[in-house]
């Protein structure tokens, strides 16, 4: 459950010198109390509980996690300067894709789940635009819900899937992510049935155009439910990661065994690495193990 009241709001958007935050039913714009040191936009986050007295920020909460496109220590309260953060205190985040439009890539799906779990955040797969479906992409989705990854369809134009959506949301903070273009905005504010969306009241002070999402933002669904809609990307770095997170992903190669204990299932011949015979047989997609080949090149 959220906690509000009285003196503790809800991020919602920063600037360089202010922010904007949820208290009380308003929005109110906000600058940090002198015991507080650093830039706004590097200090707070969207999606971070913070105290406020006479609109200054005097205290930011303790941070449930912190969601960042670079590495950060999640034992720390005050990430680095040089790293991307998107939001904090997430409490599930949906994976927004679409089957066209831009193409449904699993990969790309794969980057975002490795670092949703480096920063121990639950997650569900949504397919928007359901009426772009064809059977490339119900592979891939079947794919998916086969490793017991929950996928959602939806379509913002026939509202399939939004019901459940909203139920999946509630009393929880959560955070929209995936490629431009996906439909991320539009499931935001079909979501809120475009009367309780935060950021499209923040005023022109921000220079965001509504149609394109260029910084994270919270939209409220009711008191106790809210979404953030974080800014589409092109590509997701994994270069943070090493190949233990790698390997713990491809929880479904743990079944077969290999000639020797640190096989990394690529240069070794097919006799000597069990997850190449099971490639060869079928037990494993070509997709997975493409998908793993792909991820390890990268970190290495």
């Amino acid at each position: 459950m959220i906690r509000i009241n009285n003196n503790i709001g809800i991020i919602i958007e920063t600037n360089y010198n202010y922010a904007y935050v949820y208290l009380n039913d308003e929005i109110i714009e906000v600058t940090l109390s002198k015991n507080i040191k650093g830039i706004m936009n590097r200090t707070v986050f969207t999606g971070d509980h913070v105290l406020i007295k006479n609109k200054k920020v005097i205290e930011i909460l303790g941070r449930k996690n912190i969601l960042s496109r670079n590495k950060i220590d999640n034992t720390k309260n005050n990430p680095k300067l040089n790293d991307t953060i998107i939001a904090t205190n997430i409490d599930l985040a949906l994976i927004v894709a679409s089957p066209n439009m831009p193409k449904l890539h699993p990969r790309f799906i794969d980057r975002y789940i490795l670092i949703l779990n480096k920063s121990n955040i639950n997650y569900k797969i949504v397919i928007n635009k359901a009426d772009l479906l064809d059977e490339e992409s119900k592979q891939i989705i079947e794919e998916f819900q086969n490793r017991g990854v929950e996928v959602i369809i939806t379509s913002t134009y026939s509202n399939e899937g939004i019901e459940k959506l909203k139920k999946i949301i509630k009393d929880k903070q959560v955070i929209l992510v995936g490629q431009s273009g996906v439909g991320k905005s539009s499931l935001a504010s079909t979501l809120t049935e475009n009367k309780n969306i935060i950021s499209s009241h923040v005023g022109d002070k921000t220079e965001r155009g509504r149609h394109t999402t260029t910084k994270s933002s919270l939209y409220k669904l009711d008191d106790s439910s809210f979404i953030i809609d974080s800014p589409g990307i092109r590509a997701v770095s994994i270069k943070h990661l090493n190949i233990s997170d790698i390997k713990d992903y491809f929880k479904e190669f743990d079944e077969f065994t290999c000639k020797y204990k640190d096989c990394s299932h690529i240069n070794e011949p097919i006799n000597d690495c069990g997850i190449k015979k099971a490639l060869k047989t079928g037990k494993i997609s070509k997709y997975r193990y493409e998908s793993y080949i792909k991820l390890i090149s990268e970190i290495k």
